[in-house]
């Protein structure tokens, strides 16, 4: 487990290859499993792909722009209104995706 969260790395240069399907399901299986506050599991996830929809998210912020070359892009979308706790549960599925990406 140490060793997962040791070599863990921020990316923002992607290879041109896309992402297995297994490996996509292997993350947000992932995801899923981590805690959520009162088991709430609030998050959505949406898997992204298409080209002109990352360049729109790239948009979003000043730091965003790497999605564009990201071969997939998984959005996280939580409820505000199902949980007082959804930006707490997203941030850890979030963290969840990031470790099994790197693994």
């Amino acid at each position: 487990m140490h060793e997962i969260f040791t070599k863990r790395r921020s990316v923002r240069h992607y290879q041109k290859k896309g992402v297995e399907e297994e490996k996509l399901k292997e993350i947000l299986k992932a995801a899923m499993s981590g805690p959520s506050g009162h088991n709430s599991r609030i998050w959505e996830f949406v898997v992204v792909g298409d080209h002109k929809t990352k360049e729109k998210l790239a948009e979003s912020g000043p730091w965003a722009d790497f999605v564009k070359e990201a071969p997939v892009v998984i959005v996280i979308v939580g409820d505000e209104k199902k949980s007082k706790l959804w930006l707490e549960d997203c941030s850890i599925a979030a963290g969840y995706i990031y470790l099994e990406a790197a693994n």
